[in-house]
């Protein structure tokens, strides 16, 4: 077993790295937002102005990083003896809640624009905000999605694919703002894109809520996994067979109950003993694996 205090070095490292990413999203958003507002206004784009509300959501969900990450990467407590791993999982559902209610703002305002007709022909200056937010956006995406894959913390992919749908999402303002100054008879264009926009970011709300909603009713592995959770088990010896397998994800971490059997005539001790053995290759075998209990049983020849 691992000592209590590098589990506690390790919970302490995690928070930390991941707060640091949470402060450097939080950062960039603020000034993405403030940027594309300043310059949608300016330039009287609807569309960038859709996508500073965007940008707004982004900061919602990196003051969700930073608070969540000390409660989700704590270790297993008296009250919590599977670890705090859900936390993460309803910051990530959040996210995607957010993300949604984004698109929906969004939306409408397009929508209410369409209705209301006489658009007027944007500025320069709204798509000079929105080509650096493109610029902007697609780098956090790639730092942030590596920092969470080392990290191997769900939230804060999610958070990465979060600004890259940011960055998407300023790519249709962009080439709507360029057409309709260009074109000013285009002017139309600029409500359109931001109808876009809501469009794709609602994808996103979905691509981000669908894991940790199906990590909340308990989902478990796919047969793939289950399939190679018995080939491990199989490979000890002393396993004569594995069924039963049983498996919950908690964060990006996984909880399996399983049967082996074993040879009726050995002892309990001796029972005890393969289960622990199978139990130690699967937690060295697959990292991603949290906990294993195996119930033993004798076996009684194939089933007819």
């Amino acid at each position: 077993m691992e000592p209590l205090s590098s589990i506690m070095n390790r919970h302490s490292e995690n928070v930390r790295s991941i707060r640091r990413i949470g402060w450097i999203g939080l950062a960039v958003n603020f000034i993405l937002t403030l940027l594309k507002a300043v310059a949608g206004y300016l330039g009287g784009s609807n569309a960038v102005i859709a996508d500073a509300v965007h940008s707004l959501s982004d900061m919602v969900t990196d003051v969700a990083l930073v608070i969540g990450a000390g409660f989700w990467s704590a270790p297993p407590d008296e009250n919590h003896p599977h670890g705090h791993r859900r936390v993460e999982t309803l910051v990530t559902a959040g996210i995607g809640v957010v993300v949604g209610l984004a698109a929906v703002s969004i939306g409408w305002e397009a929508i209410i624009s369409l209705m209301r007709g006489g658009q007027h022909a944007p500025g320069w200056i709204a798509f000079v905000a929105a080509a650096i937010s493109i610029v902007s956006k697609e780098w956090l995406y790639r730092w942030t999605k590596k920092r969470g894959e080392e990290l191997d913390s769900p939230a804060v992919v999610a958070n990465a694919w979060h600004h890259r749908t940011d960055a998407m999402s300023s790519v249709p303002p962009a080439i709507a703002v360029a057409a309709a100054s260009t074109f000013p008879s285009l002017a139309i264009l600029d409500s359109i894109a931001a109808l876009l926009v809501a469009a794709f970011v609602l994808k996103a709300a979905w691509t981000i809520s669908k894991p940790a909603l199906a990590e909340l009713t308990d989902m478990g592995a796919p047969d793939t996994k289950v399939r190679e959770i018995q080939d491990i088990c199989l490979g000890t010896p002393g396993v004569m067979d594995c069924h039963a397998v049983r498996s919950r994800y908690l964060g990006s971490q996984l909880q399996v109950d399983l049967h082996i059997l074993v040879d009726p005539a050995i002892s309990v001790s001796k029972g005890h003993n393969i289960a622990h053995e199978a139990k130690s290759k699967l937690l060295e075998r697959d990292s991603r694996i949290y906990d294993v209990t195996i119930h033993v049983e004798p076996y009684e020849g194939p089933e007819k």
